[in-house]
């Protein structure tokens, strides 16, 4: 399931695309940087969850990183990001009830 675009080059190939496409656009070093984050952190979680995933290739084939772990990740993370969600919807309504004429995407995105 997971090929090589989640491996640090094929993130990184990615992340570049994207930037390429967004060049265009002003202010267009806040989008190359949140490219490059997203797509390596992604690598990166993906790393801590999956067992099919390679981050290393081509150099070094099959996952380093969860072979160090001896317990459920996911449940770890669990916790902290279903926490974050209720924390942010928590604030969506809050600023929903302040400025009712604002749609609840807008209050997202003004966060």
């Amino acid at each position: 399931v997971h090929g090589w675009t989640h491996s640090l080059p094929g993130a990184s190939l990615i992340a570049a695309a994207l930037t390429s496409l967004a060049w265009r656009l002003p202010r267009r070093a806040p989008y190359a940087a949140g490219f490059f984050a997203g797509a390596l952190s992604h690598v990166a979680l993906d790393s801590l969850m999956h067992h099919d995933l390679s981050p290393l290739w081509p150099w070094r084939e099959g996952n380093p990183v969860i072979a160090r772990l001896d317990v459920d990740i996911s449940l770890v993370m669990f916790a902290p990001t279903a926490l974050w969600c209720v924390a942010t919807l928590w604030r969506i309504h809050r600023r929903q009830v302040k400025h009712p004429e604002r749609g609840w995407l807008a209050q997202l995105l003004a966060m």
